[in-house]
């Protein structure tokens, strides 16, 4: 339910629900009005009546909410009298503001003189790629006015409602173009965009997210921890006062803090530090209902300090979901000399992520040949890191045990049977080749079909 409440010299339209699991009411500020002209304008009754176009943009901020309106506007003319007659808007703070800034790091760049002084020199080929990413931020905003038209360019409301909506953010086409450094594996430029972009936005919460993924990749843990706990920390902050577990990830307010926390998890896992990471483990099973990622650390986490049986029965708890727990699942069972369940495991993941389990066995595999085939692969190479610790002890008993499943002349030919559905499932065109396809692809993976492959390697 939504209302409207005096708050100081301001107007705030408010929404309340009762919290189910604490009866407690839980109110949210939808927006807030500064002055009276701009009050009068969104209810439809100024000399400039723009009610239709607050409510839109209202209700596309909030588009779960069933909004009284009637009683929204009889609840603002109610309160008229506590606002002042104008006020200061987001967008003339914020031009006063850009100004200010923007002529003070011209001062900055002009007085930096390089031709004959070290230090400034210095300065500038420490930050040379965060001005290079910040140029090109620049030349895209600018490109971005050159091809709009005059009209676009006008803002639709005097009292800038799209502005306040939005609040202060890192705009989706920059953060896109850092992001894009990332996925290229321009680490350098990439940290340096995303350095740039936390330092001008503290709260930036993927922004230390996506520099402990850098770091992690680059195998500095105790960096990537760092920026992960970072994550988390403004990640909380941007949660509702109460939510309940199941609208965890739903909800996009969320996903930092969750993100932070499981990348937080891998990279304790992979650190050697593993009560904190267990402890991570259980936060994002206990507070946000995230028992499948839980599940797939912890598995880990037990195989990596030799918990057999734990991280088998972890593993276990999400292989119909993750099927390539199945090696994790498998190794723990060959080390409690389970062979025979260890092989059927082993087997339902490799049929599930074929060239994956071929890196992480023998250490290469065929190029991938579309988008799934790299996310097979990559998954490979993924667990690869994060078991990292338990391959690099394991006897060579194991190591002989499952490379010699994968060199079964009957498994060698159901995985390239496997590689084959999975390239002809983007490229079949015909309707009916596609479901047969699709169909004895599914077959192929099932753990029916590895049960068959470990029964004829018996026979063998």
């Amino acid at each position: 339910m939504a209302y409207v409440r005096k708050k100081g010299n301001q107007v705030a339209i408010v929404h309340g629900h009762r919290d189910p699991d604490t009866g407690d009411v839980v109110q949210s500020t939808l927006f807030t009005f500064s002055s009276k002209a701009e009050a009068l304008s969104a209810v439809g009754k100024g000399p400039n009546n723009q009610r239709a176009h607050f409510q839109n943009l209202i209700q596309a901020e909030y588009p779960g909410l069933k909004l009284d309106w009637a009683a929204i506007s009889r609840g603002v003319l109610e309160h008229l009298d506590v606002l002042p007659d104008s006020g200061e808007y987001r967008d003339e703070r914020l031009a006063a503001s850009f100004k200010k800034s923007l002529w003070a790091f011209t001062r900055e760049i002009v007085q930096t003189n390089t031709q004959f002084l070290a230090p400034p020199s210095k300065m500038l080929i420490e930050h040379k790629e965060q001005l290079e990413f910040l140029r090109d931020v620049i030349d895209m905003k600018l490109e971005l006015i050159k091809a709009a038209d005059v009209g676009e360019l006008e803002d639709n409301s005097e009292f800038h409602w799209d502005s306040a909506l939005r609040g202060p953010e890192i705009t989706p086409e920059v953060e896109e173009m850092a992001s894009e450094l990332y996925r290229c594996g321009d680490y350098d430029a990439a940290a340096a965009a995303f350095t740039l972009l936390t330092g001008s936005f503290p709260s930036y919460a993927e922004g230390f997210n996506y520099l402990g993924l850098i770091n992690l990749d680059r195998g500095q843990l105790d960096e990537a921890i760092a920026n992960f706990h970072l994550t988390v920390e403004s990640g909380r902050k941007f949660f509702p006062k109460r939510m309940r577990k199941e609208h965890y990830w739903t909800d996009h307010s969320t996903r930092p803090y969750m993100r932070g926390l499981r990348n937080l998890a891998l990279a304790l896992n992979r650190h050697g530090s593993y009560e904190e990471a267990m402890a991570i483990c259980d936060k994002l099973a206990a507070e946000c209902n995230d028992t499948v990622t839980a599940s797939v650390h912890r598995a880990a986490i037990l195989l990596n300090s030799k918990q057999w049986r734990q991280a088998e029965l972890s593993a276990l708890s999400v292989i119909s979901i993750a099927p390539m727990e199945g090696v994790i699942a498998g190794f723990s069972q060959f080390e409690q000399g389970r062979l025979p369940d260890a092989r059927q495991n082993f087997l339902y993941a490799a049929l599930n992520n074929p060239l994956g389990v071929e890196m992480l066995i023998n250490g290469r595999a065929v190029k991938p040949k579309n988008f799934l085939q790299r996310e097979d692969y990559n998954g490979g190479v993924e667990l690869s890191a994060t078991i990292a610790l338990y391959l690099a002890s394991r006897s060579k008993k194991c190591k002989e045990f499952f490379a010699y499943i994968l060199a079964q002349p009957q498994v060698k030919k159901s995985l390239a049977e496997v590689s084959r559905c999975a390239i002809s499932h983007s490229e079949l065109k015909d309707t009916t080749k596609h479901r047969a396809n699709f169909a004895r692809w599914h077959e192929l993976q099932s753990v029916e079909f590895a049960k068959i492959l470990v029964e004829s390697m018996r026979a063998v």
